[in-house]
This record gives structure tokens, sequence and C-alpha cells, in this order.
């Protein structure tokens, strides 16, 4: 059970408020009940702009207490399964082409990259940020 928390000024509420409601525009332009994140149709455009900025926000919508990062959206293990997809495209994308996630973009924030940091994780090698 996570620990209580309340949005502390007007904005940092509309900004909550935006962010959940995206999540549910997302799981019902989709179709999907349950896991946003781990869900397979969702999995299936890891690295797209889409999936990317949505795990950012999912991700990033959160806060700490006691050491502990808490996510404010519950989404079962769709964090982890969507780490999972990711890590599998980041490193057939660095095998695929000789250890560059993106021929043009820099790696930091080339598809990929913006899910991973999202969830907490550094863009090259899925450790805590």
């Amino acid at each position: 059970m996570r620990p209580p928390y309340t949005e502390k000024t007007e904005l940092s509420a509309q900004i909550a408020a935006y962010i959940r409601a995206a999540v549910a525009s997302a799981r019902k332009q989709g179709g999907i009940e349950g896991s946003l994140l781990g869900n397979e149709k969702y999995l299936s455009g890891v690295s797209s702009t889409a999936t990317d900025w949505m795990a950012l926000a999912m991700g990033r919508f959160g806060y700490r207490s006691n050491g502990t990062y808490s996510y404010m959206i519950d989404d079962g293990d769709g964090y982890a399964a969507y780490l999972a997809a990711m890590r599998a495209y980041i490193e057939k994308a660095y095998a695929d082409n000789g250890g560059i996630l993106h021929r043009v973009k820099g790696d930091r924030m080339a598809p990929g990259g913006r899910g991973n940091r999202g969830a907490g994780r550094r863009p090259d090698g899925f450790r805590q940020l």
C-alpha cells in the first residue's frame, strides 16, 4: 500500500488530472482493460513517440516516501513489462546498428531512451537513475 499523497497546488492538481485523463483515454481508445503499459497491443508500439511519452508521463507521475518510489497510477506489472520490451528493443537496435541506438538522434532522447528514462532507468543500461 502506498503512502497517502495530496497535490500541494491547484496547478499540480490540474496536471495530475491531465495525466490521469490521458491514461484513461489511451486505455479507452485501445480497448484496454487493466494494465496499459503491459498490454500486448501497447507493447507492440514500444519505441514509438506515443508509447514512450505515455511511459514517461506515467513513470514520472509518482513520489518518494521513506526511500521508496510510488507510482500514482497503478498499472499492475505494466511498468516492468514495458521496461522488458524496451530493453529487448534497445538491445536489438544496438546489435543491429553497430552500437548506435538511432543514426541521427542522440541516444538519451532517441525513441526508447525517453520511455526508459520515464520508467526511472538509464537509456543505455537499464540501471536506476
